[in-house]
């Protein structure tokens, strides 16, 4: 059992021993963690959960953001590592949320019961989500563990894990609701399923939008070359329409002078998304770019000498990350800005040599034209006190995924 009680205070310190016979460390920062240990848990190819990439995280961290991380031992030996955020929400940011839901007509039955719990996060001066994985990338990016390590241990590890920080988060505020995040929902019954034992509730979320690439696609125009004549009359045209663009790679001095520019473009696209509960700090790609110089990259796009779009990625071993991108509106309602950026990441893992290209879950039915299927997404949430099941389905409704129509761009075999 975990050696704790509800009264007691909880040295993070302390080893603390969990009912399936493994035991966990806590942590705040990922300083306080040993960076071999650490990665010695996280698969090579889980870039965002290694040590590096979480400090340099943690440094950009936004203002309403916290961590917790963990290390999980059987006897002597780490077999599994849990990252951990906490977001902190105002009762104005959490009502400006759930608008879309409350405002809802088919769901005016959960009104009152909406109304007095904003009303009660107000009282108890504010919200707070605990998230396994990542507010900032889909993926599974919150539980990494040896290939020894057997996932159902370890994933019911992480619900004890979890309500140990529950406890220690009662110092600045309860922890309303948990999420844990992003799952690849074929592999899902082999891993994080796991925790629905602990009464977790399960939901689809916007797919990742992936682009494998053919290793006979040694060019852009080997790619377009595979399109059916209708997709790939529609990518010449982006291409001509978005001729006068030009692109160019940010380094250093002229990506620092440029940082406040691109953070708006970037909060442009931001204030766009369905659920959003962190802004990025407006040196998060400075730092990036410092602290990964060889992976993290970022370009700007011109028009009359006026940057007007961005987007940055990170070059891994196994994919090219799609990361941020940033839009002028106004610009893209005269030309197809933002499919031109979907062409260019896609260049880009073709040159690179990389199997595949990881779009991410928005305007999924977009990214299909370019040639992304979808691969679903699962995540699992559990209310605690305070957050009934009342307002937690509406809530659930809303985020799972919109429909859409997927397109083949590609030629019938």
């Amino acid at each position: 059992m975990i050696r704790t009680s509800n009264k007691e205070k909880i040295n993070l310190k302390e080893v603390i021993l969990l009912s399936s016979g493994l035991s966990m460390r806590l942590f705040t920062s990922i300083k306080e963690v040993d960076e071999i240990v650490w990665n010695t848990v996280i698969p090579e190819d889980n870039f965002f959960l290694k040590w590096e990439y979480l400090n340099a995280f943690e440094k950009n961290r936004p203002q309403n953001l916290s961590f917790h991380y963990a290390l999980i031992s059987d006897g002597d030996k780490s077999i599994a590592a849990f990252y951990f955020q906490v977001v902190y929400l105002t009762s104005e940011q959490i009502a400006f949320i759930l608008e879309p839901i409350t405002s809802s007509s088919r769901l005016n039955a959960v009104g009152n019961g909406l109304r007095e719990w904003i009303k009660k996060c107000k009282e108890e001066n504010g919200f707070r989500l605990l998230v396994s994985g990542n507010n900032f990338i889909s993926g599974e990016y919150g539980v990494g563990m040896l290939k020894s390590a057997e996932p159902e241990k370890v994933f019911l590890a992480l619900a004890e894990t979890i309500k140990v920080i529950t406890k220690t988060e009662r110092a600045v505020g309860k922890i309303s609701a948990i999420l844990v995040k992003d799952y690849f929902e074929k592999q899902s019954k082999e891993t994080s399923d796991f925790i629905r034992r602990k009464r977790y509730y399960r939901f689809s979320v916007e797919p990742e939008m992936i682009v494998k690439l053919a290793p006979e696609w040694k060019s852009f125009e080997n790619y377009l070359e595979s399109f059916s004549k209708k997709y790939r009359n529609r990518a010449k045209s982006v291409l001509k329409k978005t001729s006068e663009i030009k692109v160019v790679e940010l380094n250093g001095e002229a990506l620092e002078q440029n940082a406040s520019k691109l953070f708006q473009l970037y909060y442009n696209v931001f204030e766009k998304a369905k659920f959003r509960l962190s802004v990025l700090s407006p040196e998060y790609f400075v730092d990036m770019k410092n602290a990964f110089p060889d992976k993290f990259f970022i370009y700007a796009y011109e028009l009359n000498g006026k940057i007007v779009g961005f987007r940055s990625g990170f070059h891994l071993s196994t994919h090219l990350e799609a990361h941020f991108i940033g839009i002028d509106y106004s610009v893209n309602a005269d030309i197809p800005l933002y499919q031109r950026v979907l062409y260019d990441f896609i260049k880009d893992g073709i040159e690179s040599q990389l199997p595949e290209v990881f779009l991410g879950r928005t305007a999924a039915e977009m990214k299909s034209t370019v040639g992304a299927t979808a691969e679903n997404l699962v995540c699992y949430i559990r209310h605690r006190n305070g957050l009934s099941n009342q307002v937690i389905r509406p809530f659930i409704d809303y985020l799972k995924p919109s429909e859409w129509v997927p397109r083949n761009p590609f030629k019938e075999e």
